[in-house]
């Protein structure tokens, strides 16, 4: 099946320990989440655009298929961001059908710690909606 998500790499501060995923399969959240970015202090290493190949909308996913490869590439970008700064935090916004983001949890293992954030439609921007720890297996 292929990737069936672009990846943007966009590099910000080498020396900020944390990185930043979008997943704007739904809708796209660039805009948005370059918005709630301007009104933060807090620096990150990497921003990470994970956007369909088709562009986001509401049939860019047509079966669990589509929707399992696109979980397992948002889940090995979270493995790979987690690898390559260990002591950060990955900050995860996501714009995707409900049956695919379950799917992308799913995936979220290994990554450490994972802020995952909620769209407030009333203030028209994003707040903190959990906190997940998915730590690397010990042997």
């Amino acid at each position: 099946m292929g990737l069936l998500l672009d990846e943007q790499h966009v590099a910000l501060d080498p020396q900020a320990s944390d990185t930043l995923i979008e997943v704007g399969v739904a809708q796209d959240v660039g805009k948005t989440v370059d918005q709630w970015l301007q009104r933060q202090s807090q620096i990150f290493g990497e921003r990470i655009r994970l956007i369909p190949n088709l562009g986001p909308g509401r049939t860019v996913v047509p079966d669990a298929a589509h929707a399992l490869a696109m979980a397992r590439q948002v889940g090995a970008a979270c493995v790979t961001a987690h690898g390559q700064r260990p002591a950060g935090s990955i900050h995860l916004f996501v714009s995707a059908p409900f049956g695919l983001a379950l799917m992308i949890g799913r995936q979220l293992n290994a990554c450490g710690l994972v802020q995952c954030y909620d769209f407030e439609r009333s203030g028209g921007s994003y707040v903190p909606a959990c906190l997940l720890n998915a730590p690397l297996p010990t042997a």
